[in-house]
């Protein structure tokens, strides 16, 4: 147990940090490095268990690579690739995230919001505010039932 005064700035800044803060469904944290960087991790792993993907997603960046050195060879300065492929560097580079259309409904929106925290392993406690605001009885139902079987905290 840490001894941290209740009211000191360390001890807020403690408890922050063991929640991701969802202050309006309507704007939800979708880049929130505990979501992107735990799925990134995710994906990682689950390319380098697999050995035939983990060899043709390197293949296909050596192409990249050589047809971009390709390129840089008509410039006048001397061009090269400062780091080795890397699967969480490719996923930013490229803004691989959650696929949803804009006006699909909130309920819709907020369930693929809570898939991304159970994919990306969050072991942070999600904490929605006046959520009830925003939605009707059974949609709230179906978030909770849907926050229940995917284990997270919320």
């Amino acid at each position: 147990m840490l001894d941290i005064p209740l009211y000191s700035s360390r001890r807020f800044a403690y408890l922050l940090g063991k929640f991701l803060f969802v202050a309006s469904p309507l704007d939800l944290p979708w880049s929130d490095k505990a979501l992107s960087g735990g799925l990134a991790a995710r994906f990682e792993q689950a390319v380098f268990q697999d050995e035939e993907t983990r060899r043709a997603i390197e293949d296909a960046f050596s192409v990249l690579q050589s047809r971009l050195s390709q390129v840089a060879l008509e410039f006048n300065s001397d061009y090269a690739f400062g780091v080795d492929w890397e699967v969480k560097r490719y996923l930013r580079a490229y803004g691989f995230g959650v696929d949803f259309v804009e006006d699909e409904p909130l309920i819709d929106k907020l369930i693929k919001f809570l898939m991304l925290a159970k994919d990306a392993s969050v072991k942070k406690t999600l904490l929605f505010v006046n959520l009830k605001l925003f939605l009707t009885e059974t949609e709230l139902d179906l978030f909770l039932e849907q926050a229940f079987f995917s284990r997270l905290q919320v």
